[in-house]
């Protein structure tokens, strides 16, 4: 058995590779059902595309059922986060040159959204900005009359 770093579920997070079985002992990384939480975007895509190079032919999450289909489901997890990413790239890409809040973008992306879940939405949101504010993607603007920072495109 092989130990993998993983990080960005959590900065320690780890997963176990069987290699007589070409099997992924995911944690908390990879789910059988739903998507996982993170600390780190950035650091979590990367490890989703360390787990995707590896060919696996089976993994099994921390939680919910065993996944016979390694590949798409680690693409499914990459094209949601990217879906994400690139609605808050085309809103900034619209407010230009002003950008947008955290919270403005929240607004804008998660329309149908019930309003008790736009915290939740919003804490998703600052995911995607810290991965973009570490790709150099974009930009924070901290604003000197005490309002809520705007991000802006590089």
């Amino acid at each position: 058995m092989r130990v993998i770093a993983a990080p960005g579920h959590t900065d320690d997070h780890l997963v176990l590779h069987l290699e007589e079985e070409n099997s992924l002992f995911s944690g908390d990384c990879i789910l059988g059902e739903g998507t996982a939480v993170f600390e780190d975007l950035y650091d979590y895509m990367l490890s989703l595309e360390k787990i995707m190079k590896m060919d696996l032919d089976i993994i099994y999450p921390g939680h919910g059922p065993v996944i016979k289909n390694p590949k798409s489901k680690v693409q499914e997890y990459i094209q949601h986060r990217m879906l994400r990413e690139k609605q808050i790239l085309e809103a900034l890409e619209l407010s230009q040159p002003n950008g947008l809040s955290a919270e403005e973008l929240v607004n804008q992306i998660y329309i149908s959204t019930p309003k008790h879940l736009l915290k939740a939405a919003e804490v998703n949101v600052r995911h995607h900005l810290q991965k973009l504010m570490k790709g150099k993607i974009i930009a924070e603007e901290s604003s000197n009359n005490g309002e809520e920072s705007k991000y802006v495109l590089l």
